[in-house]
């Protein structure tokens, strides 16, 4: 168990990643700001449980401000090769598959993905299966393509277009669809609904998307998502974060199944400014497992 809290017992600093790591191991940390930077785990302090440890700009030369760590890591970078592919993701809908082993590099800094103008990577997630990809907007447009359909380029590539995002929108969620699971969505007024996954059908990679969720004209269940979950098989939760209340504890059976044309229903109060800020998935208590 890690010796930070779980995100229910504390919902603003709890624990995001954990590994069992050897000191001759390098912890990878890849950015919303399309860079990797490989940190050998003994050139991290070791800590008591109680301390807080250390903070990234300390121990990581060149973090770039407002830099963001994404996905994580670690292993013996000879293992680099029997890994899977990795995908990266970005808010205007890029999408890019690169070899895990192209980040073999002995560098303090690498480039994993080149980005244009303002943008910016959103998901990080190695391809473990051949199961299609889906990326969501915060409008509620969704879009799901073929993995094969996404080319493996070099590190420093720029990606292929997954999904068309207008100028008002962006790319908030994406992950591989596997048939056993359900994606739960929420908007910031509370309104959620569970999606399977055959509700969401393959398109040609590149296009505009479909709703997954359909907002009233005056805004009453919400304007945007403002969070959403891949439900795999087996008895899941999910946390909803608020602005100002505690985080809620939702069962996933308990989120009604709807169409992709529903608008949702209401599983949390979110009057005023306490609005949804996000969501997690986690294990219910007493139950075996862990969230993903």
């Amino acid at each position: 168990r890690s010796p930070l809290p779980t995100v229910l017992e504390d919902d603003r600093e709890f624990a995001a990643f954990l590994f069992d790591t050897r000191t001759d191991e390098t912890l990878y940390i890849f950015t919303n700001r399309g860079n990797c930077y490989p940190l050998k785990v003994n050139a991290i302090n070791e800590c008591k449980p109680k301390d807080r440890g250390q903070q990234l700009a300390g121990i990581i030369p060149g973090i770039e401000e407002n830099e963001i760590p994404l996905y994580l890591m670690c292993l013996n970078p000879a293992s680099l090769a029997s890994q899977p592919d990795l995908l990266f993701v970005t808010r205007w809908g890029r999408v890019k598959r690169a070899l895990a082993a192209d980040f073999d590099v002995r560098s303090k800094k690498l480039v994993c993905m080149t980005l244009k103008g303002d943008d910016e990577i959103v998901s990080i997630f190695p391809a473990t299966t051949r199961d299609d990809l889906l990326l969501v907007s915060r409008k509620a447009l969704c879009i799901r393509f073929a993995l094969d359909d996404v080319p493996i380029q070099g590190r420093t590539s720029t990606g292929v277009s997954g999904m068309g995002v207008l100028d008002e929108d962006r790319v908030i969620f994406a992950c591989q669809l596997e048939s056993t699971s359900s994606i739960v969505l929420f908007t910031e007024r509370g309104y959620g609904k569970r999606l399977p996954e055959l509700d969401f059908t393959v398109q040609g990679r590149g296009g505009k998307g479909v709703k997954c969720l359909a907002f009233a004209k005056a805004g009453a269940n919400g304007r945007y998502l403002a969070g959403l979950v891949k439900v795999p098989s087996g008895q899941w939760g999910i946390v909803v974060h608020q602005a100002k209340s505690p985080a809620s504890l939702i069962p996933v059976e308990d989120i009604a199944i709807q169409v992709r044309a529903g608008s949702g229903f209401m599983l949390v109060d979110a009057l005023f400014d306490d609005i949804v800020t996000s969501t997690d998935l986690t294990s219910m208590p007493g139950e075996a497992g862990s969230a993903e």
